[in-house]
């Protein structure tokens, strides 16, 4: 005999306000971290950076909930702080709102993809400095050439181990001026 679900609650664009669209009600970017003795990772995503001593902000950009849920953990593990957009639209409000050291940007999304993404980013004078790493599945020459066209500081082919993305990134940062 089938078992009927309960029904799933209403989601929230904002607190309040309830929405047809079943939007889930998350923060726009992740609480802000209070500095402590110890890194979680041990990795040096809390080493200072510019003489500054605090743990970096990384922005995922994909739109597979899994993906997100995955790199996230990885990266939370490694002492970021981790937000993250499912779409290229929610990316550039929280790219806005948070103003991340980096972003951990997937190529094929639907809408707006990681390129178009790229490209608005770049060409904004208040964005263009923040490092963007491209984190996909497609790994091909003509993607690995177009990502140094388009001003990208590194490029990971999914999937990769969580040691290889926690090392690119914290070489990233490590090249990159401050952003903020």
């Amino acid at each position: 005999m089938l078992q009927r679900l309960p029904s799933v609650p209403p989601y929230r664009l904002t607190p309040g306000r309830r929405s047809a669209s079943r939007h889930r009600d998350y923060p726009l970017c992740a609480a802000p971290h209070t500095p402590s003795s110890k890194n979680a990772g041990g990795d040096s995503a809390s080493h200072s950076r510019s003489g500054r001593n605090r743990r970096s902000r990384v922005l995922l950009v994909d739109d597979f909930a899994d993906a997100r849920d995955m790199y996230s953990y990885y990266l939370q593990r490694a002492g970021y702080q981790v937000d993250t957009a499912a779409n290229g639209e929610e990316a550039l409000a929280k790219v806005a709102a948070c103003r991340p050291d980096l972003i951990l940007m997937d190529l094929s999304m639907p809408g707006m993809n990681g390129w178009r993404v790229t490209q608005i980013l770049k060409g904004d004078t208040d964005t263009a400095a923040i490092p963007i790493v491209i984190l996909t599945a497609h790994d091909s020459a003509s993607e690995r050439l177009r990502s140094v066209r388009e001003g990208c500081q590194a490029f990971i082919a999914k999937p990769c181990t969580p040691r290889a993305l926690s090392s690119q990134i914290a070489s990233v940062l490590e090249k990159s001026p401050p952003t903020h």
